[in-house]
């Protein structure tokens, strides 16, 4: 008997945890009829199942997720964390990925208006300053931003990704919050000065800004952008086929330090582009699918995704983009079971990104994405459905989502970023499996405009509030 009644109280709180899903479920299904308006005229017939399927998708998503992402926050250090496990154990830190991620959740979720609006204009004064000298103190004077809790000799020669990752999204922030990098970076963005103390250093003479003004130092940071010969000797100790994914998120990651260089070869007056290396390199490895994989599966559509991002920066319309587009489109569809949320999202991302370089191309491009848009829009309610099946394995108690079905990973771009085997949330799966993987479905749909927000600036409030208690 005592067993039984110890687990009332247990019942009872599942039971008022369900009643709040329920009715943010109702909130979620208000805030999409407010919105199917806008797509009427772009869906027509098939509006209501599509705003049904989306219902279905958004019910995942519930009022505890802005209070765990506000107890992300480090409120001395002024970062976030990426998992709770993190924060609550000696030896992790706050680190410039996480925060970036945190932060995009707040601008693409509906919780600062709109979707996509600024969360600079939106968050307390003390808070932005905080976390404007905490991305600060992880620069170093080469301009590129490190992981506070990672050596700087290893991310400077076997984890040079990570040390892109940080130095990008790091850098991405403090535009957003107006201010800029301390030095400049070696993708070209000009530094202010200011260190994170706001003393000034001397760095350059000319005006700060967030716009790349000038080539950086990629040379010097990476070896094998010494010279034409050391990059393709560089490319020719690399696997791509069946292993497109790290390839292709190796230079994703890197792709505007290649950038950089090039425009410090064009301005010394030489002929030669290390992204057009790259660009000949990936295009002859392609395969009759239109990956870099020989079995169709997550695996080669993550892999699509990655290296359909590098073609998008370099402004080129991928070779084989229609058998690329069938491929992503039978991964959405699949009924493989995904290992890790990326699975889910990454479909849909190489849909959009693809279609999008297409609409740039001639009338046949356009003529492909055209059929590849009909074809996606009536399959969208199977798609959308499917997508909130498979993302519904990730999702934990705590509101948030974990990078495998059972547990948060630990390490996530080269860095410690959880306890191993701990059954949470992470700020990274969660970013991909809310805000991206909508945005994505929209932007596949181009529909762009149109993005029905999953949260409010009600819950921006939850969210203030909780990092205040931290």
């Amino acid at each position: 008997a005592h067993g039984l009644f110890g687990l009332v109280p247990a019942l009872l709180i599942q039971m008022q945890k369900n009643m709040k899903s329920a009715n943010y479920s109702e909130k979620c299904k208000e805030m999409i009829a407010k919105y199917g308006d806008l797509l009427r005229a772009s869906l027509g017939e098939a509006t209501e199942d599509f705003l049904s399927a989306l219902s279905e998708l958004y019910s995942l998503y519930t009022e505890d997720l802005p209070l765990w992402l506000g107890s992300m926050y480090d409120k001395e250090f002024g970062g976030f964390y990426y998992s709770a496990s993190a924060r609550d154990t000696e030896g992790f830190l706050p680190d410039p990925d996480s925060t970036y991620q945190a932060l995009r959740i707040l601008q693409y979720s509906g919780m600062t208006g709109d979707v996509g609006c600024s969360y600079g204009r939106l968050l307390p004064d003390r808070m932005k300053q905080k976390i404007i000298r905490f991305l600060k103190s992880t620069q170093a004077e080469n301009g590129y931003f490190y992981h506070p809790a990672m050596e700087r000799e290893l991310l400077d020669t076997r984890k040079t990704v990570r040390r892109s990752r940080d130095t990008q999204r790091a850098t991405a922030v403090l535009c957003e919050l107006g201010s800029l990098p301390t030095y400049d970076t070696p993708f070209g963005v000009r530094g202010d000065g200011i260190l994170a103390s706001g003393e000034g250093v001397k760095i350059h003479s000319g005006a700060a800004t967030c716009e790349p003004c000038r080539a950086g130092n990629a040379r010097v940071a990476l070896p094998f952008l010494e010279s034409p010969e050391a990059f393709r000797e560089y490319l020719s100790t690399l696997t791509l086929i069946d292993n497109s994914y790290s390839t292709g998120s190796h230079f994703n990651s890197q792709f505007y330090e290649l950038a950089s260089r090039d425009k410090e070869i064009r301005e010394a007056g030489k002929n030669y582009s290390f992204v057009e290396e790259l660009i000949s390199w990936l295009t002859e490895n392609q395969l009759d699918n239109g990956l870099w994989n020989r079995r169709a599966d997550y695996a080669a559509v993550n892999g699509l995704m990655k290296i359909s991002g590098i073609y998008r920066n370099a402004g080129l319309v991928m070779p084989k983009s229609e058998e690329a587009l069938i491929s992503a489109v039978d991964a959405i569809l699949s009924d493989e079971e995904p290992d890790a949320v990326t699975s889910v999202f990454n479909p849909w991302t190489a849909v959009y990104r693809i279609l999008a370089a297409l609409r740039k191309g001639g009338e046949e491009e356009y003529a492909i994405a055209d059929r590849a848009r009909a074809k996606l829009l009536g399959l969208c309610p199977e798609a959308i459905r499917k997508t909130k099946e498979k993302l519904s394995v990730f999702r934990k108690p705590d509101g948030g989502f974990s990078y495998t079905p059972r547990f948060s990973a630990h390490v996530s771009s080269g860095a410690p970023a959880a306890v191993k085997e701990t059954a949470e949330s992470d700020v990274n799966a969660t970013l991909l499996a809310t805000t991206d993987t909508v945005s994505a479905v929209f932007s596949a749909l181009e529909l762009d405009d149109r993005a029905i927000p999953i949260y409010s600036p009600k819950d921006f409030k939850i969210f203030l509030r909780k990092t205040e208690e931290i």
